[in-house]
């Protein structure tokens, strides 16, 4: 509604002109300021909405990222969790195995101080009976006392070291020494002291290499057991290193997967944030861009309707005629009072129309058929403008149709979108499963093997151990048969010295009769039968030696092949897993975003149909109300005969 701020001009007409110029003035202004308003509103949405949606695929890409660097890092956690826990536990048995291996190397040495010590004490005392009973000193010329000490001595070592003393000597030896200890005299004694020296060297010998052969036994054995020691702890040094690296690196994942899951809830955040500022700024930007629309459409017809009245009431057609009438004044209250009434039916009609409808172009309608009513061919200026209103509603009616069709085409298309998501998000899930089935057979396979190469470490240990006990036995049973050869070459040698002399006796005293020598040369022949059965038992018993240790040797080879193959495997199947555990997450990132864009076609169609719902409830009340407003409108060109 725009009021007049002048005076009344002279006549009549120049101050109805004077409002319209006033209205024409004030129309534009406001065109202009609202452009400018809507200007800056377009600049605002131009900018406001691209970014927005920049900042929802930044944030999108983000989340995306971050969820997979967070996954990823919990798996690398949990892997270097496993691996800690698995080397603490292969620490600990071999700390347990150094610890009992630490006992035995003890328990070995102080045995090997305690068999030193004894037979120390039994070759000393063995030394100082021989001494009493030196080959240069006749045996008449041992006195009963040194006898008794020998004999104590002998005896003492029987009591104390039977076993050690039995070892040591042939079965006749211990018959000799034990007949000799029987005796009851010094008399008895020298009766029973033919072999006593014999007895007592073999002894001496015998606890020597037994000495000698143990103390080197113990050697090896402490040489075998530094080395393990220090292999031990290399390996115990080693692995808790790797310990401490490992455990760094699972505190450094599960930081970055911390940081990377607080960084995704960060992401989130902005990705409501601006999803919410798109979607309010498109409502805001269309909802401005509709009423700009419809203001400028509304302005400009209202400009049109008084610069046309304008140019009606300055044309020199009206000025003549009104210049011809006898004063304005009487002029326009004449013609007011004399209107036609056709016009004055058809002003009534529009405006009742207009009141009715609410509709602003019947109110137009009406003023300008109250300005043109007196003018010459008015009636057909008012039919054009008439039919030109029933052609907007047509072209209303048309877009209604339109608008309408299209929501239901937009809905529809909508629909289909999320039936295709859901297929797409079940095919998601169906690889998701079978992803996971495959990591878990895997994982199966990677326990199984690791299981398989656990229990043939354990046989390889079973069978190391197994050798070791063979490999002693067969050194003892060397030790002793070695002995037997060297004890029985001894007293062949002893043989030999007498049956191969000449004459047994030199120098014989005066009435001895001639000694005949004995069959020594059977004698001879069976000690050189036991020296060579003995020989070649050493023989055959090193050759199998040798071909076991070529058999424990291809096992350890094998074994170790084996294990080194199974551990390749695993190596192998862990890779695969880890691309599995990759693909699970992709495919996870990959069924989120479907959910998500799911969710948001979900809510466009429910925008949609909230959008649409006015034009598809109320299409036909429109459509009814509009036609009647044509009837209005046609009624009117019948009542102003237009043709």
């Amino acid at each position: 509604m725009f009021l007049a701020s002048t005076v009344l001009a002279a006549n009549p007409v120049d101050n109805v002109v004077k409002m319209l110029e006033e209205m024409s003035a004030q129309l534009t202004k406001d065109a202009k300021t609202d452009k400018k308003v809507y200007d800056k509103l377009s600049c605002w949405c131009k900018s406001t909405i691209p970014g927005a949606e920049a900042a929802i695929e930044t944030a999108d890409t983000c989340i995306k990222e971050e969820t997979a660097t967070a996954k990823s890092k919990t798996g690398t956690a949990n892997e270097r969790a496993s691996q800690v826990a698995k080397l603490e536990e292969s620490i600990a048995e071999k700390s347990e195995e150094l610890k009992q291996k630490n006992g035995e190397a003890a328990k070995r040495t102080e045995d090997q101080k305690k068999n030193d010590a004894e037979l120390t004490k039994i070759i000393t005392a063995i030394a100082g009976a021989l001494e009493k009973l030196s080959p240069g000193k006749a045996f008449l010329q041992v006195t009963e006392k040194e006898m008794s000490a020998t004999a104590a001595v002998l005896r003492g070592a029987m009591e104390n070291y039977g076993m050690r003393v039995a070892n040591a000597l042939r079965p006749s030896q211990r018959k000799a020494l034990n007949s000799f200890l029987a005796q009851p005299s010094y008399g008895a004694y020298q009766s029973a002291s033919g072999g006593i020296i014999g007895i007592l060297a073999s002894m001496k010998d015998e606890f020597t290499t037994d000495q000698e052969f143990s103390a080197a036994e113990h050697e090896k054995f402490m040489a075998a057991y530094s080395e393990a020691k220090a292999i031990f702890e290399k390996t115990i040094a080693s692995e808790t290193a790797t310990v401490a690296k490992k455990t760094e690196e699972k505190l450094a994942a599960e930081a970055a997967a911390s940081e990377a899951k607080t960084a995704a809830e960060e992401c989130k955040k902005q990705l409501e944030d601006e999803t919410g500022l798109r979607a309010s700024a498109i409502e805001t930007c269309q909802t401005a861009a509709k009423d700009y629309e419809l203001r400028t459409g509304d302005r400009e017809t209202e400009a049109k309707a008084v610069a046309e009245a304008i140019k009606i009431l300055t044309s020199p057609e009206i000025r003549s005629t009104f210049d011809k009438m006898s004063g304005a004044v009487t002029f326009f209250q004449e013609s007011e009072e004399s209107q036609n009434h056709k016009a004055k039916k058809v002003t009534a009609a529009l405006r009742a129309a207009g009141q009715k409808y609410k509709d602003a172009r019947f109110m137009i309608l009406a003023q300008e058929v109250s300005l043109l009513k007196k003018r010459e061919g008015w009636q057909k200026k008012v039919c054009a403008a008439v039919k030109k209103v029933i052609s907007e509603i047509e072209t209303d009616i048309t877009n209604d149709l339109e608008e309408k069709n299209g929501c239901v085409q937009a809905i529809n298309d909508l629909e289909k979108k999320i039936g295709d998501l859901t297929n797409d998000i079940s095919g998601a899930e169906a690889d998701l499963e079978s992803i996971n089935t495959a990591i878990e057979t895997l994982t199966s396979q990677i326990d199984e093997l690791e299981a398989i190469i656990a229990e043939k470490k354990k046989d390889m240990n079973e069978m190391t151990d197994r050798r070791s006990e063979e490999h002693g036995a067969f050194l003892e049973q060397q030790k002793f048969d070695s002995a037997s050869v060297k004890f029985v070459k001894q007293a062949m040698a002893v043989l030999e010295s007498v049956y191969k002399q000449n004459s047994f006796l030199q120098n014989q005293p005066q009435g001895f009769s001639e000694h005949k020598k004995k069959a020594g040369g059977s004698v001879l022949t069976a000690l050189q039968n036991i020296v060579n059965t003995t020989e070649q038992a050493l023989a055959d018993n090193l050759e199998e030696e040798n071909a076991s240790q070529a058999v424990y040797e291809q096992f350890v080879k094998e074994t170790h092949n084996s294990i080194v193959s199974a551990q390749e495997t695993v190596d192998t199947k862990v890779g695969e897993r880890a691309q599995k555990e990759t693909e699970r997450v992709n495919k996870e990132e990959e069924l989120k975003g479907l959910n998500e864009i799911k969710s948001t076609e979900e809510k466009a169609r429910k925008a949609k149909i909230a959008s649409c719902k006015f034009i598809q409830d109320n299409f036909e009340v429109r459509k009814t109300a509009m036609n009647q407003e044509k009837k209005e409108l046609v009624d009117a060109l019948t009542i102003l005969e237009c043709s």
